[in-house]
């Protein structure tokens, strides 16, 4: 971690308004939308299904698989992935009961 003041603080940011910052070398980010696109083209590639705007009424364990329960019917799957987030709704408590505030703040610019 370096603390950025003065003229390399606005060097990192391209501004004035910005009194100081920390930079960390080892950080990054992604866009999301672009990572959960290649996630998908990655999984019907291989055979995988996706089922969007169909949100899960009911998940339970039978035998092997589970079963996946939608207003619209329901599906066998050897594996879910639950992706969610702290705005989950529903018979979902035990979910929210594990979901925490991350506030962070980032600033990107130009290298």
């Amino acid at each position: 971690m370096e603390l950025l003041t003065g003229a390399a603080c606005e060097a990192a940011t391209g501004t004035r308004k910005i009194a100081a910052a920390l930079l960390d070398r080892r950080a990054g980010t992604l866009n999301p939308m672009a990572y959960v696109s290649g996630l998908a083209r990655a999984a019907t590639e291989l055979g995988g299904r996706l089922f969007d705007h169909s949100p899960v009424t009911r998940l339970e364990r039978q035998g092997q698989r589970w079963s996946v329960q939608t207003e619209q019917g329901s599906v066998l799957a050897e594996q879910v992935v639950i992706a969610s987030n702290a705005y989950t709704e529903g018979d979902w408590t035990e979910l929210r009961r594990n979901f925490f505030p991350g506030y962070y703040y980032q600033v990107a610019s130009a290298p």
